[in-house]
């Protein structure tokens, strides 16, 4: 049973941002399951390595949006990723260098992070990205 389920209170309302969404979950999930299952490390280090690097791209697809449609919220916006970003790297590297406690704290971490992330600061932003779109029809 995943640990964090897709749900329509998690959408923010534009689609290509729930669809970055809707994978990221699912990565989160496999590391978590497979975190809990005590799978063998490398396969523990291949799951949270995909997570943190689609992370990377989906801040990086969620930053381009912003700055194609004037987004006035981009630098706060930015630097919540920012913060994840280091915090997740900081505790990756922890782990690449053997400590086996990290999948215990990282992954709360990213669930609670990623919920209140998408359901504030990326809401914000869907709601933004869709009046822009209705401004444009």
């Amino acid at each position: 049973m995943p640990i964090l389920a897709w749900s329509k209170e998690l959408s923010v309302g534009f689609e290509a941002i729930d669809d970055d969404h809707r994978k990221l979950i699912a990565l989160f999930n496999d590391a978590h399951e497979a975190a809990k299952a005590t799978a063998p490390r490398e396969f523990v280090e291949k799951l949270l390595t995909e997570l943190i690097e689609y992370t990377g791209w989906h801040f990086d697809h969620e930053e381009g949006l912003m700055e194609q449609h004037g987004y006035d919220m981009i630098e706060s916006h930015k630097l919540e990723h920012r913060e994840l970003a280091d915090n997740a790297n900081m505790l990756y590297v922890q782990y690449l260098g053997g400590d086996d406690t990290v999948p215990g704290v990282l992954l709360p971490f990213l669930r609670n992070w990623l919920t209140a992330h998408i359901m504030g600061s990326d809401r914000r932003l869907g709601d933004f990205l869709n009046g822009y779109r209705r401004r444009e029809l």
